[in-house]
């Protein structure tokens, strides 16, 4: 059976090389999974030792991930919060055991956390720059996930919820 690991491999080495979204073995078109990791992979799917430099880029995925987590928790709980927050991430095997492999976790994780900073931008500082970045990190993480999706909905929730708090009168409406 060919696993995803594979699969991401493979469909970034054939776009870098000109076939577009093709399934590996069949000459036909492939979308089995979201194509935001293939892409991200094609820059670096040359020479004969291509999947050590995709690999690379999911373990610098990993690693800012770890940082990002660390920034959140010491901006919502100061210090001693946001090095628990890079500590735990550091050793949490379910965050780092994908970053060797060519898979979407490590880009999607990341993702993930890059729409809790711009979702506690927009809460804090409502400008469009904040908007515009959360959606960016929505949409290229449902690229990366399809599953992902569905934090869309969560996070305008979310969002409604805490501006009401505040007393926004243009969520009053809603």
């Amino acid at each position: 059976r060919l696993n995803d690991s594979y699969y991401y491999s493979g469909q970034a080495y054939q776009l870098a090389h000109g076939r577009l979204f093709r399934e590996l073995f069949v000459d036909q078109p492939g979308a089995e999974h979201g194509p935001l990791t293939s892409l991200l992979m094609a820059p670096f799917s040359w020479g004969d030792d291509f999947v050590r430099w995709q690999r690379m880029v999911t373990v610098a995925c990993g690693i800012t991930l770890v940082w990002l987590l660390g920034r959140l928790g010491t901006r919502l709980g100061g210090r001693r919060v946001g090095v628990a927050a890079a500590a735990i991430a550091a050793v949490a095997p379910t965050l780092w055991m994908n970053d060797g492999l060519v898979m979407s976790e490590s880009v999607s994780m990341l993702l993930v956390a890059c729409v809790l900073w711009f979702a506690l931008d927009t809460v804090e500082r409502d400008d469009r720059r904040s908007q515009v970045a959360l959606g960016v990190a929505l949409g290229l993480g449902a690229l990366a996930r399809s599953e992902l999706v569905l934090l869309i909905p969560l996070v305008l929730l979310w969002l409604v919820i805490a501006r009401r708090r505040r007393g926004d009168a243009r969520v009053r409406a809603v």
